[in-house]
């Protein structure tokens, strides 16, 4: 996205928003435990995050009309578009693709001093970043996926069950994995969010798998190594993706490492940009 798209581009920036407003994910579905316990809540999908914005609402925030209006240019002029707005709030900037939801109203508070409360931004999906802007903080930014959740499901999905064995792993973020000898098997995981890093595990006895995102090759990973490790190896990392619905999966290619006693691959991980 061009440049001038962006809204508080510096922390200076008149426009940078009160800070001490919310972030949230909207969309949880809310189960009932059976017999007893209370009841939790379980995220089932993820279209973006929202921030509630505010300008202006103490005394040394309070902003010039100039900069109110400017507000509301952006609200007419991205309603059916969108824009880039820059969290400048803590040590590292995060970038986030969407559009404002409610109208900004300019409200006069002084001779001169104005203010805009409770403007909803909310991300778009699929909107792209503007190039070289990519998050990139995979510590604070980023979730787990595992080949196996909290609630006993399997997650990623295989071209046939009879390829593929569940085994339980040595340790790490997942304890589960998934193995599979025959050549062209693939073990795939759909998830919302920007890219994503691979982590796998790494042995004597293991092959050379392909990945690949939405049917793209990302190229090769070598599962070999001299000693095991099972706890999760970052195998790669696919930035610059879109906000919206992926699919990575891992394909076994029957090659090897020269080195290596066996041609086997194991699914083990994704970390999610969200």
């Amino acid at each position: 996205m061009p440049e001038t798209d962006v809204l508080n581009s510096t922390p200076t920036d008149p426009l940078n928003p009160d800070y001490g407003w919310q972030k949230k994910r909207p969309v949880t579905h809310l189960v009932g435990k059976a017999n007893v316990g209370p009841s939790y809540t379980r995220e089932i999908t993820d279209v973006g995050h929202q921030f509630l914005l505010s300008w202006g609402t103490t005394l040394d925030s309070q902003k010039a009309e100039s900069d109110i209006l400017r507000l509301k240019r952006y609200y007419e002029q991205y309603r059916d578009g969108f824009f880039t707005l820059i969290d400048q709030e803590g040590a590292t900037k995060r970038e986030f693709v969407g559009r404002f939801v409610t109208p900004v109203e300019p409200i006069p508070i002084g001779h001169n001093r104005w203010a805009a409360q409770n403007v909803l931004f909310e991300e778009v999906p699929d909107a792209p970043m503007r190039t070289g802007h990519y998050p990139s903080d995979w510590t604070n930014d980023s979730i787990w996926r595992f080949t196996m959740n909290d609630f006993g499901e399997v997650q990623p999905a295989v071209d046939d069950p009879a390829s593929w064995h569940f085994e339980g792993s040595d340790g790490g973020p997942s304890y589960y994995q998934l193995v599979s000898t025959e050549t062209d098997a693939y073990a795939q995981l759909t998830y919302l969010g920007w890219g994503c890093q691979v982590y796998g595990v790494i042995g004597p006895g293991l092959g050379i798998a392909e990945i690949l995102l939405d049917g793209d090759s990302q190229g090769t990973v070598d599962q070999y190594n001299v000693t095991e490790d099972f706890t999760g190896v970052l195998l790669m990392t696919i930035t610059d993706v879109p906000l919206g619905l992926h699919t990575l999966r891992m394909r076994v290619t029957g090659t090897k490492n020269g080195a290596s006693s066996g041609y086997g691959c194991i699914f083990y991980a994704l970390k999610v940009m969200r």
